[in-house]
């Protein structure tokens, strides 16, 4: 958020001048190793603030740091360990909650996670308007099959930001999970629209389409739109192509028509079950948090899996 940027950059500042004069090795290095994370140079980042926190072993800011580092490359185990001694530091830096809910979510240790998104949530009233806190604790809700739990925290969500294509793509997930599969591929539609670069919301649609729906053409075009995303596995998304655009005999039977295989516009898909509805009725028109998993199912013929894990530095709490 840019609230947090602000206040995040504004702390270091009054941190770096309160230590003038000692021995500003540390707080140099806190502030550089900030730098090169926001730059995405992870590797130079998590050296310089290795320094810092040995530096300044006290610190709960660098320790949140040093943990965003080791997140960010991959390190999951080291990013566990240097958030939880930022708590122990400080029992009042929130912000580290969210940033264990994310690390959490990536580890698929989702009780925890939907433990760290509620105790950052409910710290006070600024966090509780925090939109992509809301989303993770909906993937962590659902990924435990409380799909109830996760359409209301996905409500609140796209109450805070109808624009969220990250949230609309897990609810897409949850009408999955209720079997209701042209909601679900009108929900990843429309999670696409609102960010076309959501390469997740554009296979989770394909493979909907594909398997549940039996249509081929709107397969076809989702599959189309995620290879313009530049995946890691378009070979085998182009060889697939390959396949369902091949000439095939008619069997007789008839697809399911869903309105977007044409590339038309897809209103917004109803945010409500047909047994509970969720807490709010979004405007018309969402990607923000880390580590947004949308997993539908796999394409059988090529193995591929519609699960990406997405990491935002800029949403990372600092």
């Amino acid at each position: 958020m840019r609230v947090s940027k602000y206040c995040h950059v504004i702390g270091l500042m009054i941190l770096l001048a309160a230590w003038v004069g000692c021995s500003p090795s540390g707080p140099q290095a806190l502030v550089q190793g900030d730098r090169l994370l926001r730059d995405g140079k992870t590797a130079a980042a998590v050296a310089k603030l290795e320094t810092a926190v040995a530096k300044l072993p006290n610190e709960p800011r660098a320790w949140n740091h040093l943990g965003l580092a080791y997140h960010a490359s991959g390190n999951y185990p080291e990013a566990e360990k240097a958030y939880l001694r930022a708590l122990r530091l400080d029992s009042n830096r929130f912000e580290v909650h969210y940033n264990l809910g994310e690390l959490r979510l990536a580890t698929e240790t989702y009780r925890d996670a939907e433990a760290a998104f509620r105790a950052f949530l409910n710290s006070n009233p600024e966090h509780a308007s925090h939109a992509p806190a809301w989303r993770g604790l909906a993937l962590a809700q659902l990924r435990q099959n409380k799909v109830a739990e996760a359409e209301s925290s996905l409500g609140q969500a796209l109450q805070l930001n109808p624009k969220d294509g990250q949230a609309w793509n897990v609810l897409g997930m949850t009408r999955i999970q209720q079997r209701r599969f042209r909601d679900a591929y009108d929900t990843f539609v429309y999670a696409a629209q609102q960010d076309p670069s959501l390469g997740e919301a554009h296979r989770n649609a394909a493979i909907t389409a594909q398997q549940h729906l039996g249509d081929r053409q709107a397969a076809i075009t989702s599959y189309r739109a995620y290879l313009s995303t530049e995946p890691i596995d378009a070979p085998a998304v182009r060889a697939l192509l390959i396949q369902l655009t091949a000439p095939v005999e008619t069997s007789g039977a008839t697809p399911v028509k869903t309105g977007a295989a044409t590339g038309a516009t897809q209103t917004q898909p109803q945010t409500s079950t047909g047994r509970t509805r969720t807490e709010v009725d979004p405007a018309p028109s969402s990607r923000v948090a880390t580590n947004a998993v949308a997993d539908v199912q796999s394409v059988a013929s090529t193995n591929l899996v519609a699960a990406a894990t997405t990491q935002s530095q800029a949403e990372a709490r600092a």
